[in-house]
């Protein structure tokens, strides 16, 4: 029978498709590893992961086994983290996207610091395609990005409603203009983060795709909003910023879109409701609580939900 030392060390060589990696992530040396991988695949009768090119990859088998292994793994972790009078004990795993990472990551570090010390919380910024992936392998155990994700297999539970604004350069015909329409912004010059990241393709479909690229030999493959907004300033055209990335910028070159607003749905996703439920109810609270009452009060009949592009 597998140990749960062997099972720990296989699902780290899954995880990272190097021997040497997988080696430091379980703080063993990488021929302890090797061994005892071998020794398993000797008992199982079947090899788990194809060497034959890098990165390895699991086998047909290996891929049966090594699910079957995280499932035992994770029951395993949750006798953990069973309610007791000290709290919740453990790892959790967080994935985050980039656009929201600035503003909700301190909010969510004060707050879990405080309430829930014996937790062992680890952050990752993420892309939203990256953080589904990462739920279905288990490799964490929620995510903070925006939704509907429509994912087979994944639990959302909303938080908030986030709203979009508009920042433009000093010269954009859009500066300050009151109550903006998605309309107007057709043929104007915006500048977009990079490809893969959700904003993106909300942005495109609040500017129904019409909008130009600012300078049309320049493609930005930026994941943050920082950057963004620094283009901005320092060059020409206009971006779309969400709410909580406004929060202690001054007003000149802020403008809000007529109602509806059109916004972003943000939630906490999970692959598992009903594992460590504790934890994520002190995350949805660590949020819920810290953002402002504006956003709060915030009701759907008060946004435009922008869905999440497909393509």
């Amino acid at each position: 029978m597998p140990s749960f030392t062997q099972l720990e060390y296989a699902l780290a060589l899954d995880r990272e498709r190097h021997f040497g990696q997988a080696a430091k992530a379980c703080h063993v040396s990488q021929p302890s590893l090797s061994t005892l991988i071998l020794k398993l695949e000797g008992e199982l009768g079947f090899s788990l992961f194809d060497r034959s090119k890098k990165p390895i990859l699991p086998t047909e088998e290996g891929e049966a086994f090594l699910r079957e292994a995280r499932e035992i793994m994770k029951r395993v972790e949750s006798l953990g983290s069973l309610k007791s009078e000290e709290g919740p004990k453990g790892t959790y795993r967080l994935g985050i996207i980039p656009t929201m990472a600035p503003s909700l990551i301190p909010k969510i570090v004060l707050y879990i610091s405080k309430h829930l010390p014996l937790v062992q919380f680890q952050i990752l910024e993420m892309k939203t395609t990256d953080i589904v992936r990462a739920l279905g392998r288990d490799e964490i155990d929620g995510g903070i990005l925006a939704t509907p994700l429509k994912e087979p297999g994944i639990f959302e539970n909303p938080l908030f409603y986030e709203p979009f604004l508009l920042f433009t350069s000093t010269d954009s015909p859009l500066k300050n203009k009151t109550f903006l329409k998605e309309e107007d912004l057709k043929g104007n010059q915006i500048w977009l983060v990079g490809e893969g990241h959700c904003f993106r393709g909300q942005v495109l479909q609040i500017c129904s795709n019409q909008a130009d690229q600012v300078y049309s030999n320049i493609q930005l493959e930026s994941s943050g909003m920082a950057t963004v907004l620094e283009l901005v300033k320092a060059t020409k055209g206009a971006t779309l910023i969400p709410y909580l990335n406004t929060l202690g910028m001054p007003e000149e070159g802020l403008s809000s879109f007529a109602k509806p607003w059109p916004a972003r749905e943000v939630s906490l996703v999970t692959s598992r409701p009903r594992y460590k439920t504790r934890i994520h109810e002190a995350i949805m609270a660590a949020i819920t609580e810290s953002i402002p009452s504006a956003i709060q009060s915030l009701k759907a009949k008060d946004v435009h939900v922008i869905g999440l592009s497909k393509t």
